[in-house]
């Protein structure tokens, strides 16, 4: 469950992070709507 709510927390600088996508290329980041908590972050 607590690694849930990481996911969870890390969903709101998903958000900021499509909003900075452009700027940062290098940030890659992929959220499956089916779960809406799988996020996979690439640095």
């Amino acid at each position: 469950m607590a690694a849930r709510a990481v996911f969870l927390a890390l969903s709101a600088q998903l958000l900021q992070a499509r909003l900075m996508k452009e700027e940062s290329p290098v940030v890659s980041w992929r959220l499956e709507p089916e779960d809406g908590t799988a996020l996979c972050f690439i640095f």
